[in-house]
């Protein structure tokens, strides 16, 4: 496939604590198709993404980490009204023996 993207995206994090962490992340780009011909020609789509999160230890081996995320896809053009969100919410312990 032929296309072209453009975007951009921007990060933040921040140590709470000795042993907390926090961090936030946003995107934003543009996936335009450079076909000329073809059921996918001048087609395009907007992807978002943002997640906020925590990291921290809870002991020497063991850490966690804890957060949510939005992804957005929205396609224009001949594939209008097929695009999806999904929002997510994790958690995780991680503890080496």
């Amino acid at each position: 496939n032929d296309n072209t993207q453009t975007g951009g995206g921007v990060g933040f994090s921040h140590q709470l604590t000795g042993l907390t962490s926090f961090v936030a992340n946003a995107s934003y780009n543009r996936t335009t198709s450079n076909a000329s011909e073809g059921a996918l020609s001048d087609t395009a789509s907007n992807n978002v993404n943002a997640s906020v999160g925590f990291a921290t230890r809870f002991g020497p081996k063991t850490t966690g980490t804890a957060g949510v995320s939005y992804y957005s896809y929205r396609p224009t053009d001949v594939l209008d009204g097929r695009g999806y969100d999904t929002f997510n919410v994790y958690a995780g312990v991680n503890h080496q023996f």
